[in-house]
């Protein structure tokens, strides 16, 4: 008991030391609980976007980080929906805006009649049809910010489109972005284009199994390589074992099926799989290059007429569960890595502010410490204290910075300029994140300091002046 009332009682008497080095740690901690908090929020956002409507895959181009980067193609849809298990497939067109009120505002292409518009409710004017002609409808958020109301108009793209509704989602991308009909959205940005493909299964393929299975069949699906010349196949650079193997088909044909290249590095760069069609004379008419997972459909000398398949060629689409998309997208991984990166450099003004406190306060104490070791006080005790004094600094600083982080986040969810990336919504885990790190470090930044006041020499400190 003793003990502690020292430790208060050395932090009492530099209050205003112990003021600002409180205050630096809060302002650490309300910076990590704010960019850790925004990037989680931003990524939920995401995820209630998808699952709230049931939504348990989601298929995009392969090899495109943003979404709306993605280039597929609608006749998709039909393919998907033939697959077992799959209760309703829908294509969604998504494209970025910018507005000088409101920053990054998203437009979303959909059918009216689709089950992705089921979750907005409508607070103002009337649902989009599919016959609605330059007709959006907008989020609560996005009116908020623009100033608009039913029957004002919204530049998108060059035209002006007429605010029939205003809905409230649960979804902040949504809340601050508009709705309009997904084959109007086409004709501004390419006929059958979608971005992204949402697949609702039924509700016995559910399990994360089942969700894998329905996966690997979409992933099963091919685009025929038909021939646009008569003449006879030829197999080049197409070697068993380096970068093809045998498969056998549902008729128990044998075939090659491209893959990954497994032979030495002298030949790697020079294998480039494809089907060569040559005429009579062996004159090369055309060649058809195959990627890997690509069967190829002919035999080596098959003579071939026009539109006969050559090969069934991997479709270029990415399909995966709602997580997984959600944590691979370009935007969450962005917002992830700046706000840890925000986060550590908070941290480390912390650690620098706590360095400086308690080597200055070591300094001034000198003699006191040195007084401490002459009547018995062992090396881990002097630590002990300087760890004390540091994690009440850090906890004090840590609740001053969750007092100041909650209105912060509030006032950044209502701030037109942040209101599309920010959710008032600090989960307890990010609370924890947050006091942990200052509390860390706090603790590092006392660690130098203590180590020098537990090796103070009685004899040369107690001469100090």
């Amino acid at each position: 008991m003793w003990f502690i009332s020292l430790v208060f009682k050395n932090l009492w008497h530099r209050k205003i030391r112990s003021i600002l080095t409180c205050t630096s740690m809060a302002v650490a901690v309300c910076a990590v609980l704010s960019m850790l908090g925004t990037a989680e929020g931003y990524e939920q956002s995401f995820a209630a976007l998808y699952e709230a409507r049931g939504t348990d895959l989601v298929i995009t181009q392969a090899g495109k980080a943003q979404r709306i980067a993605s280039n597929l193609d609608e006749s998709l849809i039909g393919r998907i929906a033939k697959i077992p298990g799959v209760k309703a497939v829908e294509g969604t067109l998504v494209d970025l805006a910018s507005f000088p009120e409101a920053n990054v505002v998203y437009f979303f292409g959909l059918d009216p009649s689709s089950v992705l518009v089921e979750g907005s409710k409508i607070k103002e004017g009337r649902p989009l049809t599919a016959a609605d002609r330059r007709k959006v409808a907008i989020g609560r958020t996005l009116a908020r910010n623009l100033g608009k109301k039913l029957g004002d108009s919204i530049e998108y793209l060059g035209e002006a489109f007429e605010v029939i509704a205003i809905f409230e989602s649960y979804n902040l991308l949504e809340s601050n972005g508009g709705v309009i009909p997904l084959k109007e959205m086409q004709e501004f940005l390419g006929k059958g284009k979608i971005t992204t493909v949402i697949v609702i299964l039924n509700g016995d393929y559910k399990s994360p199994e089942k969700v894998a299975e329905v996966r690997k069949n979409i992933d099963a699906l091919r685009d025929p390589v038909p021939s646009e010349h008569v003449g006879y196949a030829v197999l080049q650079d197409i070697v068993e074992g380096e970068n093809a193997r045998k498969t056998v088909d549902d008729k128990g044909v044998e075939r090659l099926v491209i893959t990954e290249y497994k032979g030495g590095p002298e030949k790697k760069e020079r294998l480039k799989p494809r089907i060569a069609i040559e005429d009579d004379q062996g004159k090369q008419l055309a060649t058809y290059p195959l990627a890997v997972g690509a069967t190829v459909a002919v035999r080596a000398k098959q003579k071939v007429d026009k539109g006969t398949v050559l090969a069934m060629k991997p479709l270029n689409i990415d399909a995966q569960a709602t997580r997984d998309h959600i944590s691979s997208n370009m935007e969450t991984q962005t917002m992830k890595g700046l706000a840890w990166a925000s986060s550590f450099i908070a941290m480390l003004i912390g650690f620098v502010s706590m360095l400086n406190t308690m080597m200055m306060s070591i300094s001034e104490r000198i003699r006191e410490i040195a007084t401490f070791r002459a009547i018995g006080w062992r090396k881990h005790r002097i630590m002990q204290m300087i760890f004390m004094e540091a994690f009440l600094l850090s906890a004090i600083g840590a609740l001053l910075g969750i007092a100041l982080a909650v209105p912060l986040m509030e006032f950044l969810a209502n701030f037109s300029m942040t209101s599309s990336l920010v959710v008032s919504r600090i989960t307890l885990e990010t609370f924890f994140k947050g006091v942990g790190m200052g509390l860390f470090a706090g603790l590092l930044g006392a660690f130098y300091p203590a180590i020098i006041a537990a090796n103070l020499s009685p004899a040369s400190a107690l001469r100090h002046e």
